[in-house]
This record gives structure tokens, sequence and C-alpha cells, in this order.
């Protein structure tokens, strides 16, 4: 188990995940990036880069209290 308590292979697969959102957010395909950063988050809640990567599309939307909220849960968990 890691430490957020996913096997290896599923860890495995939430980092590909992961780069998959992530691809999809360079490419200005936000809402497929925002689908893949929840699908992410709905397998690890803590997950940093998710949250904030989540957070940067609510900003880049405008939506400025989400993006706070996402971007502030991130630095919580991850302070570096």
């Amino acid at each position: 188990m890691t430490k957020n308590g996913l096997s290896p292979q599923k860890q495995q697969r939430l980092m590909q995940r992961l780069s998959q959102a992530i691809a999809h957010h360079q490419k200005g395909e936000y809402d497929l990036a925002e689908r893949g950063y929840r699908q992410v988050l709905k397998d690890d809640p803590s997950q940093p880069d998710a949250l904030h990567l989540t957070g940067v599309i609510a900003y880049q939307k405008g939506n400025y209290e989400r993006a706070l909220h996402h971007i502030s849960k991130a630095i919580r968990i991850n302070p570096s």
C-alpha cells in the first residue's frame, strides 16, 4: 500500500489519469481536464496536484472562490 492507502497498481492508474488530464489541460480542453482531475480526486480526495489543477481551471473559468478553495486545500495538504 502507498501512503494514501492505494495499492501500487491503483496508484499507477491514478497517476496515468492525472497525466491524461494534464495533457487535456495543456491543450485548453478544460472540461476534459477537469473531469480527469475529478476522477483522480474520487479515488484520492487528498491528491494535491489534482486539487491544485482543479483550482487552476476554476480560476481560468472565472470561478475565483472555487479556485481559492481547491488551491488552499492543496497547499494545506502539501505546503512545499
